[in-house]
């Protein structure tokens, strides 16, 4: 069993001896991170036994306004006060800063401080779905099991696959991994297991699009220290489908298409005209897909799409002349 923080100890030893005089105190649930036009609902919890005489209040400070903090009451409803606070307007990646004082029986706690407050960051919609992804890796050095994890805090997810690199392997294995209630999970079984270092990266589905945990063409690693299974054990083992090898894949950027040298081309044209490859490297006569991004001709940037990341093919992403 996990051991409790001594915060949430202290407080389930004073319920279950009913001790009034060591009750805990104010607390609030702090969320780091809100998609961009969400509210932001603040709530604070009192002690039952001090609810009817507490009262909450929240200093609050945005971007836009100076370095003074606002106050703003908080409404009682039982043992919970409530606000929301006026973030509507706040763009992509701006914050809002904010701490309480909460006074009970003719005693005031603080929650934070003006130099120490609760900071949240407002995002776009991918990165708080991307913020809320969590992923761990799980091996036996004596076993030789390794066991990819994969959940969300926020979201559904709808599909998920992992693609690594054992010690032994110049290329990259995918597998799809498998639903186990709102967690994804991949076990990696004994002889395929191989003691050194491993690579991985994991890939997400959500509502249509894809991420990628650390990160586009970025990798974690693990090491196995020891990779053993008595032979017993091997020939009770299921045969596993045979995984997919996927070769790796590279990226080269700023390649002019039009030729500088030339007369007819000019600094739009030196600066705009250019493409970047990503291609499986040592395959040769792949499927190759050109890519131009959108925006109607008057803005928009070149980039390789994570739909088509490894998935056997080159990819051309090119800029071109905006009017």
């Amino acid at each position: 069993m996990r051991p409790l923080p001594l915060a949430r100890l202290t407080c389930t030893l004073c319920a279950a001896l009913l001790l009034p005089l060591a009750a805990c105190g104010p607390t609030h649930n702090h969320t780091a991170f809100l998609e961009v036009g969400t509210p932001l609902h603040l709530t604070v919890t009192v002690p039952s036994e001090t609810a009817a005489t507490a009262s909450a209040d929240v200093y609050y400070r945005l971007p836009s306004t100076t370095a003074q903090y606002q106050r703003q009451a908080l409404t009682p409803r039982g043992t919970q006060f409530h606000t929301t606070l006026p973030t509507a307007t706040l763009r992509e990646g701006e914050s809002v800063a904010y701490y309480f004082d909460v006074v009970s029986d003719g005693k005031l706690t603080a929650l934070r401080s003006p130099d120490r407050p609760y900071i949240t960051t407002f995002v776009s919609r991918d990165e708080l779905v991307f913020r809320s992804l969590r992923d761990t890796v799980a091996y036996k050095d004596d076993f030789s099991e390794v066991v990819f994890k994969l959940s969300s805090t926020k979201t559904r997810i709808d599909r998920a696959r992992v693609i690594y690199s054992p010690p032994d392997l110049a290329g990259f294995i995918v597998e799809d991994m498998e639903r186990f209630g709102g967690n994804w999970s991949l076990t990696v079984e004994p002889p395929r297991v191989t003691p050194g270092v491993w690579s991985y990266r994991l890939e997400a589905e959500v509502e249509g699009t894809l991420y990628t945990l650390p990160g586009p063409d970025e990798w974690e690693t693990f090491k196995v220290a020891v990779a053993k299974v008595p032979a017993p054990a091997l020939a009770h083992l299921p045969p596993k489908p045979k995984p997919r090898v996927m070769p790796k894949y590279t990226t080269e950027k700023d390649l002019a298409y039009r030729d500088p040298a030339d007369p007819a081309t000019d600094d739009l044209m030196a600066s705009r005209c250019k493409l970047d490859i990503y291609y499986p490297e040592h395959i040769k006569d792949v499927p190759t897909v050109v890519f131009l991004h959108a925006g109607g001709l008057t803005g928009g940037q070149r980039f390789i799409p994570g739909e088509l990341r490894r998935q056997g093919i080159a990819v051309v992403a090119a800029d071109y002349r905006l009017s």
